[in-house]
């Protein structure tokens, strides 16, 4: 314009005269160029400046530089992504490659067609979800009493709007909003619901809605990109490829402006992440990652900051312009600007009962007709609440009059008396609303006024709605039938088992510091344990044999002479052999069992969402067990090793490794059980106390239950093997050692060596194994001397863990299913079960039976000795 004035460019103001002359002029110019060759040269290298290399940025840059004071975000996501697909840009990761040449010749065409509105796609509005509700009413019993929570509710969401539940505490709008969409688990619904005109409630569709709880539960340790784009591998239909996954979590990114934060761990109360607001608006993207036709929001802008919540709602009224998706969000106390920001809005009393449905900007009308005056500079949804709470009574010399009329003269007088003197808030106490208002005793409560206003609202409201002619009754009711939401195909099972596993592994190295400091403190007590009570006992014990008498001659009677001396010191270092592994094993059965309990307490939470979402259930444990096992088995191979070193055992290294690993395959397999049904407030002191009890008490090394306890009746066995998680771990590496040992020692012999003392009628069956009343199970075998260890321990463990984690998973998925949003389980194989569900039924309670079983017979499989169980007698 400056141009074409003679005025100097550089010049950033323009005259009067000129801006009249030449602004027609130059707005015809100006639809008929784009930014000049320098103009994005200078833009790129802007860009470039921002990020560490030559042609490659990181995304986040793109949002942080000039573009966004002419571009939204989701511009600027489509500009990235024309840069892509026009095989100009490669993207990797968080960064995105370009050359500065690609960038300016490809740049101002863009941007062209971003303007001319070519950026969106132009989305093809999908018909969203039409939700209609007839009569819908909830009781819940409380003390064996029903008590009604919603009551005789009618009224319509239409497709494609934004609605906003509203009312004061008590009004039942949560308990609606759960109503409406499948998840008042907790009471009775009745009631008729349809869906795009068909009766049948919403929960039937579940792969088209979105539920956005009121706490934001996502993975701390992942970023705002990751959180989304794990939703999408879990929500989005099978075979869905991971471009468009990418792709949509760029676009909900974009419409809720996070692409700035793609990258930033979402964090929580023990590691920054990111704010509030944005960590809300995250909530709400994990939901818009299954594409939903309807979305449910519990009061999203929730300890919220004002300028926080209307970017929120905001991205929400977008959503519903673009996408033309369903939203329906309770909503407490909102700026003007955010209530005026929904189409329409349900307006509850205590109780659960009507007040207003209807337009937004309707709702003043019709509360003005009851004789409402909305003071200045008052919140409209504040004074709507207020209404509906019964705070409020109506004002006006029409209302008054027409109610009074029918009044004596001295209560008249009262009346104005109090109007007068006390505020419109406080005289509650003396006047409520009947037909237009009622007038009541003075001397009536405070409450008793409240509710006597919301009764006269609530019949108000009825009478409204009788009222209305055919076509306003429209408004209200199911719309003719239409096409319902096509079922979602679910992603099958070993796709989600691979994604949770990813996951699970993700967290496991953010939390590295975590699990590092888990690991030195195991290290720590097992090498502690390992230096107090020093090398083997049996490897530098002296025999007290008189080896003059043992000179070598054909005549064994000196050997046999000698040979409770030669064995004695074998036998006086059991205590402390026993003793070492008791101390070990109980150390590391609460170390591990405490560290498995952390896991699925701090993500407790998190798992209640996925599973009210769909997520297999099956896949997420058996992920679960995956990554701990490994992570447990390293710390394992850890501490084994340690402890081998240190203690100079005579077994081999791969002894150690073996029973450590069955060690804490059980302890954290009592973990999980515990887990799947304790509160997480308990969980610690009760996995803590059980797994100590036990494991000293009834493992064998010590009173009440030492091994001739236990090998005295099959109870006892198997009452031991089951609950304490050191009792195969024990028992096997005090078997290992001995078997390791010389014949001298008295436990265990060679072949030779038993043929040389059966042809000399030595009773082979006495020893030290049967003495202890150790490996009473496989005396035959245990004899054998042999220093590749006893494993007779193993199958035990190994079933005892299997079958605990079976238990596990089936109280994950019978136990707490309120939290799951889902109703009670006998009650929905009782409403909802068909013959697969019962056939599921039988075939793992069968399966639980038969680990049982398989259990117990591996811990007492094998006869006992034949000799006599005998106790130590010195």
């Amino acid at each position: 314009m400056n141009s074409l004035g003679g005025h100097p460019e550089s010049d950033t103001r323009v005259t009067r005269e000129c801006f009249s002359e030449h602004f027609l002029t130059t707005l015809e110019l100006s639809d008929n160029f784009g930014p000049t060759v320098d103009q994005t040269a200078a833009l790129y290298d802007e860009i470039c400046a921002l990020s560490p290399g030559d042609t490659t940025f990181i995304t986040e840059d793109f949002y942080n530089s000039r573009l966004q004071d002419f571009l939204d975000d989701i511009q600027i996501n489509d500009m990235l992504k024309k840069l892509r697909d026009g095989g100009k840009a490669v993207f990797a990761s968080n960064r995105v490659t370009v050359s500065k040449e690609d960038f300016v010749a490809a740049y101002p065409d863009i941007l062209n067609k971003i303007a001319l509105g070519d950026d969106q796609t132009i989305h093809q509005k999908v018909r969203g979800i039409d939700l209609a509700f007839e009569s819908l009413c909830l009781e819940v019993s409380v003390a064996k009493k029903k008590i009604k929570i919603l009551d005789n509710l009618t009224g319509r969401i239409k497709a494609g709007t934004m609605t906003a539940l509203m009312g004061g505490s008590g009004a039942g709008k949560t308990s609606m909003l759960n109503s409406l969409c499948g998840r008042a688990y907790y009471g009775q619904v009745t009631g008729k619901v349809f869906v795009n005109g068909h009766a049948g409630g919403i929960e039937d569709h579940k792969g088209s809605v979105g539920f956005v709880p009121q706490d934001d539960i996502m993975y701390a340790e992942l970023t705002v990109k990751e959180n989304l784009l794990f939703a999408g591998r879990f929500k989005l239909p099978a075979g869905t490829p991971e471009n468009e996954i990418e792709d949509l979590a760029d676009k909900v990114m974009a419409s809720l402006g996070l692409s700035r934060i793609a990258n930033s761990r979402v964090g929580d109360v023990n590691r920054r992440g990111v704010s509030g607001g944005e960590k809300k608006r995250v909530n709400i993207g994990i939901e818009l990652m299954a594409k939903p036709k309807i979305l449910f929001l519990d009061e999203p802008t929730s300890g919220l900051d004002a300028s926080s919540a209307m970017l929120c709602m905001s991205s929400l009224r977008k959503l519903v312009d673009r996408e033309n998706v369903t939203v329906t969000a309770v909503i407490h106390q909102p700026r003007k600007f955010i209530f005026e920001l929904f189409d329409s809005v349900i307006l509850l009393s205590v109780g659960g009962k009507m007040v207003y449905h209807g337009d937004v900007f309707a709702s003043k009308v019709y509360f003005s007709e009851l004789g409402y005056v909305l003071p200045d500079g008052e919140n409209i949804a504040d004074w709507m609440i207020d209404i509906s709470s019964g705070e409020l009574k109506p004002e006006g010399d029409k209302m008054r009059k027409s109610t009074i009329s029918s009044r004596s003269s001295d209560l008249v007088d009262d009346l104005e008396m109090r109007k007068n003197s006390t505020s419109r808030r406080s005289c509650i106490a003396s006047i409520a609303i009947e037909q237009n208002t009622v007038a009541v005793s003075p001397h009536q409560s405070a409450v008793e006024s409240a509710k006597g206003a919301r009764k006269v609202l609530n019949e108000k409201w009825a009478k409204h709605m009788a009222t209305l002619d055919e076509i306003d009754k429209k408004d209200y009711s199911a719309p003719p039938p239409y096409d319902l939401p096509e079922p979602v195909q679910k992603q099958p099972f070993f796709m989600q088992l691979l994604n949770h596993i990813i996951r699970n592994i993700i967290v496991i190295s953010r939390n590295g510091i975590t699990k590092v400091v888990d690991a030195f403190i195991l290290m720590i007590a097992v090498i502690a344990i390992s230096l107090l009570n020093g090398t083997l006992e049996i490897t530098k014990t002296l025999s007290t044999a008189d080896f003059d008498s043992l000179l070598v001659t054909s005549d064994p009677k000196p050997l046999l002479a000698q040979w409770p001396n030669l064995t004695s010191y074998s036998a006086r270092a059991y205590t402390s052999v026993l003793q070492y592994n008791l101390q070990i094993g109980v150390i590391i059965s609460v170390l591990v069992s405490l560290a498995a309990a952390k896991v699925i307490s701090e993500k407790r939470i998190e798992f209640f969402r996925e599973a009210g979402s769909g997520y297999d259930i099956n896949a997420y444990f058996l992920a679960l067990n995956f990554t701990s096992t490994i992570e447990y088995a390293i710390q394992m191979l850890l501490a084994s090793g340690s402890a081998y070193w240190l203690r100079n055992s005579l077994v081999g290294y791969e002894t150690f490794v073996i029973n450590f690993l069955l060690l804490s395959w059980v302890s954290s397999a009592w973990a999980f059980f515990f887990a799947s049904f304790m509160p997480p407030k308990n969980l610690t002191i009760t996995t803590a106390f059980f797994i100590t009890f036990t494991c000293l008490l009834f493992s064998g090394g010590i009173a009440p239950f030492e091994y001739k306890d236990i090998y005295a009746g099959v109870g006892y066995e198997i009452l031991c093997g089951a609950i304490s998680a050191t009792r195969f771990f024990q028992e096997s590496m005090v078997v290992s050692e001995y078997r390791c040992l010389p014949e001298q020692a008295g436990f265990a012999i060679s072949d030779d060596a038993e043929y040389l003392l059966n042809n000399y009628n030595t009773d082979t069956s006495v020893n030290g194994f049967s003495y202890f009343n150790l490996a009473m199970r496989d005396h035959d075998t245990v004899v054998g001397k042999s220093c590749d260890g006893w494993f007779w321990g193993v199958l035990p463990s190994f079933f005892i863990g299997l079958t605990l984690r079976a238990f596990a998973c089936v109280f994950l998925h019978i136990l707490n299913r309120g939290q799951q949003a889902k109703k009670k389980f006998v009650e929905e194989l009782r409403v909802n079960g068909k013959l697969k569900d019962y056939a599921t039924v039988f075939v793992t309670t069968s399966l639980l039976i038969f680990l049982t079983i398989l259990s117990g017979y591996f811990i007492i499989r094998g006869d006992l000795s034949g000799e006599e169980v005998q106790g130590q007698s010195d």
